[in-house]
């Protein structure tokens, strides 16, 4: 069987979403806890993949996770923009 490149994937997803596909940018990093895959992309482009209240990015997080969990690894999605940090709810 091959071995799902979610690096790839998620870029693909992304960039389908962007208005700057080809300023999207994917790294993967594996360490003991998992694979952590950060998303940049051109500041226009930043809302889009948030999402309104954070719904995209949200999305793209639960695909992640049902992927990793039927290969039996855990995947994170972070978004490398500067200053974003998801709101806290009350």
């Amino acid at each position: 069987m091959n071995e799902l490149n979610t690096e790839e994937y998620i870029k693909d997803i992304v960039s389908g979403l962007c208005q700057f596909p080809d300023e999207v940018v994917v790294e993967k990093t594996t360490d003991d806890k998992g694979t952590l895959l950060t998303i940049d992309c051109a500041s226009q482009d930043r809302g889009i993949v948030i999402g309104k209240g954070g719904a995209t990015i949200s999305s793209l997080r639960q695909i992640m996770h049902i992927i990793g969990y039927n290969v039996r690894e855990r995947i994170s999605v972070k978004l490398a923009f500067d200053n974003y940090a998801p709101r806290e709810t009350e």
